[in-house]
């Protein structure tokens, strides 16, 4: 049975152990801003998309049939953690709206959303990427105002995502996700978490934080007219196991070396579900 949610305000997702291991962000509260800036939002990201050079068979990915580009650093294949590339025709069009300052006011709510329902793992997120950008000062923070290595804008023009997991993500962290466009939030452009037989009313301008790694999502449908776009952060689990293998590539390392690490892994996941919190924990520290 599938229970039904509004994504207003603020609302936690706690598991058996009364542990927060999801949000629904919601909006900021009392900030008449806020409608104007999710609008003009909407606007930069479908002004943007009519100007990207996008391959007809990069339309349609695992995730849904809709254009998206990602920004950031991330990393993969074995590699160090390094930017994602983009089409040097694209380039501009994205660098336009990586300094956009609505998309520093949204980037920076998800954050503190995080950083206040999640104070634990948005420590062991800062303390990471602090450790990799001493190591690698090629390494640039999206924006000053969030702790996301990486983003990515979904162009839509209707961003219906099929049912998946983000393996890429940090296992236990949490992916920021924000819904923008001109849809009925009650007709459609729902958003599921299948595992927790959550169906989620997701209006435009509110946030959601979830481990995507391991809750499978999608959207609902919405209608023939309508237009919805998101805006996704999020860091790769790779980041975190390279900071935490010495600045260190697992292919780089010894057989013994990476059996060690693999097994060292599999036994810190009580760790690892422990920096989630508890709302009597944060009711503690107020």
């Amino acid at each position: 049975m599938l229970t039904a949610v509004l994504c207003r305000e603020s609302v936690p997702i706690v598991d058996s152990q009364e542990r927060i291991i999801a949000l629904l962000a919601g909006n900021p509260v009392n900030d008449s801003s806020w409608p104007a800036i999710i609008e003009e939002a909407a606007r930069e990201l479908e002004d943007a998309r009519e100007q990207l050079i996008v391959d007809k068979e990069a339309q349609e990915h695992r995730r849904g049939k809709y254009v998206v580009a990602s920004v950031g650093n991330s990393i993969g294949g074995g590699q160090k953690p390094m930017p994602f590339k983009q089409h040097p025709t694209n380039d501009p069009v994205i660098q336009c709206l990586l300094s956009s300052k609505l998309f520093e006011r949204l980037a920076g709510w998800a954050s503190s959303a995080f950083a206040t329902w999640a104070p634990k793992l948005h420590t062991y997120y800062k303390e990471t990427m602090s450790k990799l950008c001493a190591h690698d000062p090629g390494i640039r923070f999206n924006w000053a105002t969030s702790i996301f290595a990486a983003a990515t804008f979904n162009f839509g023009p209707q961003t219906i995502t099929y049912v998946h997991q983000d393996y890429f993500n940090y296992v236990f962290g949490w992916c920021a996700i924000t819904a923008l466009g001109n849809f009925d939030y009650r007709q459609g452009g729902h958003l599921i978490l299948w595992d927790l037989h959550l169906v989620i009313q997701f209006p435009p301008g509110s946030t959601i934080l979830i481990p995507s790694a391991y809750l499978r999502h999608s959207n609902t449908s919405i209608g023939p007219n309508e237009r919805r776009y998101s805006f996704t952060q999020y860091t790769a689990g790779g980041i975190f196991r390279y900071v935490e293998d010495g600045m260190r590539t697992r292919e780089s390392m010894s057989k013994a070396e990476r059996k060690h690490r693999e097994v060292e892994v599999r036994t810190r996941v009580p760790e690892g579900m422990n920096m989630y919190s508890t709302l009597k924990e944060l009711q503690g520290s107020l």
